[in-house]
């Protein structure tokens, strides 16, 4: 971890970046589990687009709690 002693505009900077590239992250993740909860959702035959809000919590409660 770096150490910043006087300069703190590159401190602020550097934990601007951090957050940015954190986002990017998060975003990349959220992608990915639309993505497989819309083929999970597909291959029982829902379209994931149709549900409403609580449809689509309803199928993840499910998902999640199948054996």
């Amino acid at each position: 971890m770096k150490k910043y002693e006087k300069n703190s505009n590159q401190w602020i900077l550097d934990q601007k970046s951090w957050r940015n590239h954190d986002r990017e992250d998060l975003e990349e993740i959220v992608n990915r589990g639309e993505n497989r909860i819309r083929k999970i959702a597909a291959n029982r035959g829902i379209d994931w687009d149709l549900l409403s809000e609580e449809k689509r919590l309803n199928l993840i409660d499910e998902i999640l709690h199948e054996s």
